[in-house]
């Protein structure tokens, strides 16, 4: 099914490779569905789409029966590693996450043939494919990204009304701490430690389900921040907004847990994950806001975009760092048993014995 898939999307990104074979403009579909987007190349590349799509969930729904299997093969033992209760959560983030990025993708697609975006670069040795290849690119990431999103909460179905709620109620408290901040040009500067919601529910509910509560977090974050998008000068930057700005380095805090839940496994998760973000926002401060850097910034004169990207990001940063790091070791002991999560343990056990 991957080799049909990929076939089909190709023959419809490039008919005339295939011409021997058939000629597509034999082939009327627009005059069967009485619709000029019903040309051969758009049909081609649609089918080819679901087809490949239907091949990844296949293999999504084949690797969650291995986790479920009582054979001790070495995939088997595997899976059960990769989606056990903690980790599993992984999967349906990386389904939302492809989602978004499909739908992205099925954007730049449908504004590129209404003519409202002008490829340049790699994209515009595609001509009039280009457009075409995002649709393609757009369709399959966001029925993969459904399907691995649907199929991954199937798997671990056994999520609370607690846990539901809690993550709900600190993804509202990070959002609202974000707003509390010293605003910079272009959105930058620290909050009110604005991810400390984030960390505790990584580490109380496990780096799998903190991540993709971080997740919402980011998209949230990048509807917020969608005039933002509006600055790149091309499309692969307003992608590079999106992921580098937005949706990489806000998930990747939800990891944090993923270090453990002793005291000082709090602190290494808030400095790697902190870092993390900070390197996302580096790269697309030089990359992509180098473009308006000030001729001058904190008393510098400013000639070098990953100069001046390291100054900007780096300080607001690292005072988010030091500043998280201090009130999570400060409030650490009095709410232990939070992040831990040694309370929700008790919980079970007492409906299960009432």
């Amino acid at each position: 099914m991957f080799l049909a898939g990929i076939t089909m999307v190709i023959i419809g990104e490039h008919p005339d490779t295939f011409s021997a074979l058939f000629d597509p403009e034999k082939i009327k579909l627009n005059e069967i569905f009485k619709s000029d987007f019903w040309t051969f190349n758009r049909v081609m590349v649609l089918v080819g789409a679901l087809v490949l799509t239907v091949g990844v969930i296949l293999v999504i729904v084949g690797l969650v029966r291995a986790k479920n299997s009582e054979k001790e093969t070495r995939f088997n033992s595997f899976c059960k590693k990769v989606l056990t209760k903690e980790n599993g959560f992984l999967l349906p983030l990386l389904g939302a996450m492809a989602a978004v990025l499909g739908i992205v993708c099925l954007i730049v697609g449908i504004k590129a043939q209404n003519g409202e975006i002008v490829f340049n670069g790699f994209f515009s040795k595609l001509g009039d494919f280009a457009a075409m290849s995002f649709l393609a690119l757009g369709v399959i990431l966001a029925l993969i990204g459904v399907a691995t999103l649907i199929i991954g909460f199937v798997a671990h179905r056994k999520i609370s009304t607690q846990q539901l709620v809690e993550s709900a109620l600190m993804v509202a408290a990070a959002t609202v701490l974000s707003f509390i901040k010293v605003d910079l040009l272009f959105g930058g500067g620290p909050t009110l430690l604005s991810m400390l919601p984030l960390v505790i529910i990584s580490h109380r509910y496990g780096a799998g389900w903190g991540a993709f509560t971080a997740f919402v977090y980011s998209v949230l974050q990048m509807l917020f921040g969608l005039d933002n998008v509006g600055w790149a000068t091309n499309t692969v930057m307003a992608i590079g907004v999106i992921l580098l700005d937005y949706i990489l380095p806000y998930t990747a805090i939800g990891l944090s847990g993923i270090f453990g839940k002793k005291r000082s496994s709090v602190a290494t998760g808030i400095v790697v994950t902190f870092l993390f973000r900070f390197l996302c926002h580096y790269v697309s401060g030089a990359w992509i806001w180098g473009e308006y850097m000030p001729e001058e910034f904190m008393g510098m004169t400013m000639t070098n975009p990953w100069i001046y990207s390291f100054l900007y990001n780096g300080w607001y940063m690292g005072l988010e760092i030091i500043l998280t790091l201090i009130v999570a070791m400060s409030i650490y002991k009095q709410l232990e048993k939070y992040f831990v999560g040694s309370d929700l343990k008790t919980g079970r056990k007492l409906l299960k014995n009432g």
